[in-house]
């Protein structure tokens, strides 16, 4: 897209997402269960599991993944004036970035567990691509911190292909079962 049009598609988005913040319009007609998504990257075209959640009755309320919250989180400390300064400054930055191809990774559990409270969250849904075989190895550590704080989680496996939609849904609509039974009325 071109750059300037999306700077103005983004500035447009932005003063409607604050009116519609002023005026308390939700970005949903009904309440339901709010869920993080967690894992690997959603690359554009690639929204089958959030589009399960989604049309489930599940409300997505943060994104922990690569193409997530981690874009804009930890941004680079622009305040060095010196060249040597503002690149140790991106250095920084990326090596602070929590993804599961590091190890030890324990900034990235913390990160879910923090995402949890701030965005109020009820479960947390694991969107795990076939090939990124380090968000599989720490789901199990994530599942754990997450019970000790009582959130549910549901780990969800899958690749580009769309085949698998309504099976995700047989897997998302129970999980959203439980999450419904845990709000109070």
């Amino acid at each position: 897209m071109d750059v300037d049009a999306f700077a103005a598609a983004a500035d447009q988005l932005l003063r409607e997402l604050h009116d519609r913040l002023d005026r308390r319009v939700s970005a949903y007609d009904t309440p339901g269960p709010r869920v993080l998504v967690a894992g690997t990257p959603s690359p554009m075209g690639n929204a089958k599991v959030h589009y399960a959640v989604e049309s489930s009755g599940m409300r997505i309320v943060a994104d922990e993944s690569c193409t997530g919250s981690r874009y804009y989180r930890d941004l680079v400390d622009e305040s060095a004036e010196a060249l040597e300064g503002l690149l140790d400054a991106v250095a920084d930055r990326y090596f602070a970035i929590d993804c599961p191809c590091f190890s030890p990774n324990r900034e990235r559990i913390d990160h879910l567990v923090e995402m949890v409270d701030a965005y109020r969250v009820d479960g947390v849904v694991q969107n795990i691509l076939s090939f990124c075989h380090g968000y599989n190895v720490e789901a199990k550590a994530v599942e754990q911190a997450l019970q000790r704080k009582r959130i549910p989680t549901l780990k969800v496996v899958t690749d580009y292909s769309f085949e698998d939609v309504e099976q995700l849904r047989v897997r998302v609509e129970p999980f959203r079962e439980i999450l419904q039974a845990r709000i109070p009325a």
